[in-house]
C-alpha cells in the first residue's frame, strides 16, 4: 500500500505542478498582454476622445467663417478693400489702383498679426488674390508695417 500511495501522491503532485505550470503560462502569455491591451486602449479612447472633442470645436470654428456671405465683390475693387479695412477696424495707410481698377496696392502700418490675417482671409473669401505681400517688423512689437498687391 505504500507503494500505491506513493504513487498516487505523485500523481498529485504532478498533476498539481502541471495545474500550476499551466495557470502561470496562461497569466504569462495571455491574461497580463491582454490586461495590458485594454489598458493602452483605455488610454488610446481618452486620447481619442479629447481630439474628437478638439475637432468638434475646429469644425465649429470652420462653419462660423464658412457661413458668412459675398463669395465675390461687386463694383469697385478700391471700394470693396476699403469697407473690408474698416470692417476689419484696419486704416489703410494708401490704396492705389492699377489696370481699371483690377489690380490695387495698399499699405497697412503698425498692424497686429491676427487682423492682417483676418483682413487677408477676407479678400480671398471675396474672390481677390494676394498676388505680392511684403511685411517689416520696425519696432520689433510684433506690429507690422505691411505692403500688399491685390488682383481680381
Amino acid at each position: 500500500m505504500t507503494k500505491n500511495t506513493e504513487k498516487k501522491r505523485e500523481h498529485i503532485v504532478l498533476i498539481v505542478g502541471i495545474l500550476i505550470f499551466l495557470t502561470v503560462s496562461y497569466s504569462a502569455f495571455f491574461l497580463f498582454p491582454t490586461l495590458k491591451s485594454i489598458d493602452k486602449a483605455k488610454k488610446q479612447l481618452t486620447q481619442y476622445r479629447k481630439n474628437k472633442q478638439e475637432l468638434k470645436n475646429i469644425l465649429q470654428e470652420y462653419r462660423k467663417y464658412a457661413g458668412e456671405e459675398k463669395k465675390e465683390f461687386e463694383g469697385n475693387l478700391s471700394d470693396f478693400i476699403s469697407k473690408r479695412a474698416q470692417r476689419s477696424q484696419i486704416q489703410l495707410v494708401s490704396l492705389r489702383p492699377f489696370d481699371n481698377n483690377r489690380s490695387v496696392e495698399i499699405k497697412m502700418e503698425d498692424l497686429p498679426p491676427d487682423k492682417l490675417v483676418r483682413f487677408l482671409y477676407d479678400m480671398e473669401r471675396g474672390g481677390i488674390t494676394v498676388t505680392q505681400m511684403s511685411m517689416t517688423d520696425y519696432k520689433g512689437t510684433n506690429r507690422w508695417s505691411v505692403k500688399v498687391f491685390l488682383k481680381v
